[in-house]
C-alpha cells in the first residue's frame, strides 16, 4: 500500500503541476478587472498539491501493509459502483432530462451509501428539482 500511495501521490503532483502551468495561458478580457479566470483553478490546484504533499510525507512513515485488507473489499465494490453511477450520470446528461437523470442518479448513490429508501427518494427528488430551478431561473443556464 505504501509504494502504491507514493507512486499515486507523485503522479498526482506532476499532473497538478502541469495543470497549474497551463493556467498561465488563460486569456482575460482587456476590460476585465479583478482576479481573472485562472484564480479558482490555481487555488484548487494549490490546495490539492498541498494535501498530496502531506499524504506523501505521511506515506514515508507508515509501515508496509497488505495492498488491500480483506474487510476493504466491500468498500472497493461500493466505490466502483459509486464511480459508475457518476460516470453514467455524466454520460446521460445530454440524452435524458436533468431532473430525471439527477433524481435517479442521486437515488442510486443514496442506496450505495446505505440510506433507507424513503429518505433517499425524498432527498434525490428535492435536490434535483432545487438545483434545476436554481440554475434555470437564477442563472439562466439551460440544463
Amino acid at each position: 500500500m505504501r509504494t502504491a500511495n507514493i507512486c499515486f501521490d507523485l503522479i498526482l503532483l506532476i499532473v497538478c503541476g502541469w495543470l497549474f502551468w497551463l493556467t498561465f495561458s488563460f486569456t482575460t478580457l482587456f476590460t476585465q478587472d479583478g482576479i481573472g479566470p485562472s484564480y479558482f483553478p490555481r487555488l484548487i490546484l494549490i490546495v490539492l498539491m498541498m494535501t498530496t504533499l502531506v499524504d506523501l510525507f505521511k506515506s514515508f512513515f507508515i509501515e508496509k501493509k497488505r495492498f488491500l485488507p480483506p474487510e476493504a473489499k466491500s468498500l472497493v465494490v461500493r466505490l466502483i459502483l459509486f464511480s459508475s453511477v457518476i460516470a453514467l450520470f455524466i454520460t446521460l446528461m445530454e440524452g435524458i432530462p436533468f431532473i430525471i437523470n439527477a433524481s435517479v442518479s442521486l437515488f442510486l448513490l443514496s442506496l450505495i451509501i446505505n440510506i433507507s429508501v424513503l429518505p433517499a427518494i425524498i432527498t434525490s427528488v428535492a435536490l434535483s428539482v432545487t438545483v434545476y430551478f436554481i440554475f434555470t431561473a437564477g442563472f439562466n443556464v439551460i440544463l
